[in-house]
């Protein structure tokens, strides 16, 4: 998973930050492990990284930490073949309000949900913001990436498919 504040014709590319530090590619995940971090400057310096990622929602919002654009990495595999070796599980087609469950000591989290219920590989029911879903899963469990990212939003993900996770809710 990266960060590109410099991709050409990103949607939220920018030659530096709100803090003036130039900007540039950041690695986040490889290889299932954490590779780097976006920070302010003042964590980036404790951190002993030079990159940093202060953005600003308009003129008049206060600068924070955002990402720019953010992606996974597209695969090769066809959408259409991720989702046929599913044999039974949630295809989200899109999360809510995950920050707010969020606890960066361990790896769960909670949002509210929507999408598909896939059943041998097909699609068999919408699954409309399911509440409180709680989820566990490890970045490593990534399984099967498709090559169909299609920058829409600044961040975006191809369809993947995680080989594990708990997923509950209503």
């Amino acid at each position: 998973m990266h960060d590109d504040a410099r991709m050409p014709g990103g949607l939220a590319s920018a030659p530096f930050d709100a803090e003036g530090v130039d900007t540039g590619d950041v690695t986040l995940l490889a290889g299932g492990k954490i590779r780097g971090r976006l920070t302010d400057l003042a964590a980036a310096k404790r951190l002993g990284t030079t990159r940093a990622a202060m953005r600003a929602d308009g003129y008049e919002g206060l600068p924070g930490i955002q990402s720019s654009n953010l992606y996974l990495v597209p695969g090769t595999a066809k959408r259409d073949e991720v989702i046929s070796a599913v044999e039974k599980g949630f295809w989200v087609w899109g999360l809510s309000g995950w920050w707010i469950g969020m606890d960066p000591a361990n790896p769960q989290f909670s949002s509210a949900a929507s999408g598909l219920w896939i059943e041998k590989g097909k699609p068999a029911q919408a699954v409309a913001r399911s509440r409180s879903p709680f989820a566990r899963g490890d970045p490593g469990g990534v399984d099967a990436i498709a090559g169909d990212l299609v920058w829409d939003h600044p961040t975006k993900t191809p369809t993947f498919r995680v080989r594990e996770m708990a997923v509950s809710g209503t």
